[in-house]
């Protein structure tokens, strides 16, 4: 089910874009539906495309070709580790929210999440509120580290 889109309800789409643009990027399909599920249900008044990705080649290439609101990352995917996915997209100049998803506890990841502008989710905690909280705290950590990187006169993310 790659690549697979499906849409919310909503007001219906502006000049051809959907509001909300969410990638997921998970090798389980049923980890995938189940966060395009909550990812629909947190915020049911917005016209929302869910895509999927499998792997995170299939993840890089898609956001090379688009803009998404926001990448829902699995940690643990087939050929490489959700870390190089992030490592990769964020050298691509990609600064979009990052929630990192996992069957993991946060303590059992020993990579710095945070100071690439990411929030954790554990799979088994992830409602619709979480996932809204999470794009939120990710935004707002991106924003303040743009804010910091100028400050300070240092190179972009």
């Amino acid at each position: 089910m790659s690549g697979q889109q499906s849409t919310g309800p909503g007001i219906g789409p502006r000049h051809g874009e959907r509001s909300i643009r969410v990638l997921i990027i998970d090798d389980n399909a049923i980890d995938r539906e189940i966060i395009i599920r909550h990812v629909r249900q947190a915020w049911p008044f917005e016209d929302v495309a869910c895509e999927s990705a499998e792997d995170g080649n299939e993840a890089v290439r898609k956001l090379a070709q688009g803009s998404y609101t926001a990448v829902v990352l699995d940690w643990q995917l087939p050929k490489s580790r959700g870390v190089d996915v992030l490592r990769k997209l964020r050298a691509n100049g990609v600064d979009t929210p990052v929630i990192v998803v996992s069957g993991l506890r946060r303590e059992e990841i020993a990579d710095d999440l945070e100071s690439l502008g990411v929030v954790f989710l554990n799979k088994e905690a992830i409602k619709p509120t979480s996932l809204r909280d999470a794009m939120a705290a990710s935004a707002r950590w991106l924003t303040d580290g743009r804010k910091r990187r100028h400050e300070n006169g240092e190179r972009e993310l």
